[in-house]
């Protein structure tokens, strides 16, 4: 049950709520414009995201994953099915239904911008929404992901994650 309790927090000056799942830690966004949200990173817990955007009078519109999780499940092609909507993946791997990312996703009054930052996983993506980085994994407030989760060469990985830091 800890797994499923969530605190949900509006980020200051903003149009964003963050998402945290108390019992993993683990982050995902919703970021409305208007009555649209597009919602970033979602857990296997869907019904919070489409029962926070009724809440606000908002539609989801879209749902994003930065890359592939190794600490959660995604709810990402769940939520989209629930949500009529998108679901936009960077794994080009993936064997579920996915809409191919572009540099720029548009979503009636919301615009993404796509940032390719792999080194956490070579698929990662930032996804740039007015003045926020939603970094998935590639970046905390006082640390990195692990570039050693994939089972290709770690080394090799934080090099590419070092090139994708100084991006940043």
């Amino acid at each position: 049950a800890w797994n499923r309790v969530y605190d949900i927090t509006a980020v200051p000056d903003s149009q964003i709520l963050q998402f945290r799942r108390v019992g993993k830690g683990c982050l995902s966004y919703m970021a409305i414009s208007g009555k649209e949200a597009a919602v970033i990173d979602p857990t296997m817990d869907v019904n919070v995201y489409m029962e926070e955007a009724k809440a606000r009078g908002a539609k989801i519109i879209a749902v994003l994953d930065t890359h592939t999780h190794a600490d959660h499940v995604s709810g990402g092609s769940e939520l989209a099915g629930l949500a009529h909507c998108d679901y936009f993946s960077p794994d080009k791997e993936i064997q579920i239904k996915h809409t191919k990312l572009e540099s720029q996703i548009e979503f009636g009054k919301i615009k993404i911008q796509v940032l390719a930052t792999p080194g956490h996983t070579p698929e990662s993506v930032t996804y740039l929404f007015d003045n926020f980085a939603f970094t998935g994994d590639t970046l905390f407030v006082e640390s990195v992901g692990r570039p050693d989760l994939v089972g290709q060469d770690p080394h090799k990985n934080a090099s590419v994650l070092w090139d994708t830091l100084q991006k940043l």
